[in-house]
């Protein structure tokens, strides 16, 4: 049975008519007493799509517009490096004079193998700081293709699609727990016809500069903004 012509009123148990529901609201009003009842999920209506309220530029991005696309730029550099500069210094400088020590003839072999975690550790941290002070990412969304490139140090996550293959971008949140602290930070991903989820732009740094990045690039690849299961509430 269709739970629209089932429905009766709570108070008086007469039957509403069609004319006191509201689909939208998920209420109905009973005609004969004006008692109100709640729908069956059943008989409710879809929520109205919102669309988001326009994001402004962020800061760090800059953006260039031509004649086929858009060009967004965002720098790596945030002052909270500064006091990962001084840790990698003074790590660097302890692993320094310390195989000064070991790469001598007479050092023990062991004094060169054992620091080797700690070396690898020191060249990661050196390099990361290096590409914070130099790197850009830059994503171009053009009539045919989406592209996101990291430079000038080398760097994973480059991301090249054709544009017939990305159905809608959207931003996601993600929670980061540690032992101490918790922190929180936003990805673009993309949806594609080709196979799993993509993440365009890993990392952001708070939610407007993930969605300035989504809703620009849409209106350059002229995508409709459409929900996604999971992204960011609106």
């Amino acid at each position: 049975m269709n739970v629209l012509t089932a429905l009766t009123c709570p108070a008086c148990r007469s039957a509403i008519s069609a004319d006191g529901l509201d689909l939208a609201r998920g209420i109905a009003t009973c005609s004969h007493c004006g008692a109100l009842a709640l729908l069956p999920a059943g008989a409710r209506g879809t929520p109205a799509f919102q669309e988001r309220p326009k994001v402004s530029l962020p800061p760090k991005v800059s953006v260039r517009e031509f004649a086929d696309g858009v060009e967004l730029t965002l720098r790596w550099f945030s002052p909270v490096v500064w006091f990962l500069v001084f840790f990698v210094i003074a790590w660097d400088g302890f692993l320094v004079f310390w195989y000064s020590i070991a790469l001598r003839e007479e050092a023990p072999w062991i004094m060169a193998v054992f620091p080797i975690a700690h070396l690898a550790i020191g060249v990661g941290l050196t390099y990361f700081v290096v590409a914070t002070f130099l790197n850009r990412t830059t994503v171009t969304a053009t009539r045919d293709r989406l592209r996101v490139r990291h430079g000038p140090l080398p760097w994973l996550g480059n991301v090249e699609l054709a544009r017939d293959d990305v159905e809608q971008l959207y931003c996601k949140e993600r929670v980061h727990r540690g032992k101490r602290s918790t922190s929180v930070s936003y990805d673009l991903c993309a949806r594609v016809k080709s196979g799993p989820t993509v993440r365009v732009l890993r990392s952001a740094s708070d939610a407007e500069q993930a969605l300035y990045f989504e809703q620009t690039l849409e209106r350059a690849l002229g995508i409709r903004d459409e929900p996604v299961a999971g992204e960011l509430p609106r």
